[in-house]
């Protein structure tokens, strides 16, 4: 993507794109309005079609002005939160919605690995306890 023209800060990882850009005036708008349109042209041109239905906005910090904004005539959607590649990102970019995430799935990964034999009242109570802790360590410093 060497040769478009953008002012944002481009990501690629394989057939993954992202852009971000501090957004704090019109002129930004504009600016990053402007960089979707030629990152755009750019992928019409080497044939790599963007999916817009795949593309979201996500608006972080306090002064940001929570823009529209669109690509080849369609608004694309304003989300609070996205998972990529894995890792959920957020609106507040706080990691606590992929710690729980994270510790969810190594429990429900644990939990399926025990065999019929193993799951007793006792292995029920300690998941129990070790969910309610994992899920508030503030009531647990």
């Amino acid at each position: 993507m060497t040769d478009v023209s953008v002012a944002c800060k481009v990501l690629k990882f394989a057939d993954d794109t992202k852009i971000y850009k501090v957004v704090n005036s019109q002129e930004d708008i504009e600016s990053l309005h402007n960089d979707v349109k030629n990152l755009v042209k750019w992928s019409v041109d080497w044939q790599m079609l963007f999916n817009a239905d795949k593309c979201k906005i996500i608006h972080t910090g306090h002064s940001n002005c929570h823009a529209d904004y669109y690509m080849c005539g369609n608004k694309l959607e304003t989300v609070d939160e996205e998972k990529d590649l894995g890792v959920i990102v957020s609106k507040d970019l706080k990691w606590d919605k992929q710690r729980k995430y994270a510790f969810s799935n190594r429990v429900i990964d644990h939990w399926n690995s025990l065999s019929d034999v193993c799951v007793t009242s006792n292995t029920i109570n300690q998941f129990k306890n070790c969910l309610k802790w994992e899920l508030q360590p503030e009531t647990h410093s």
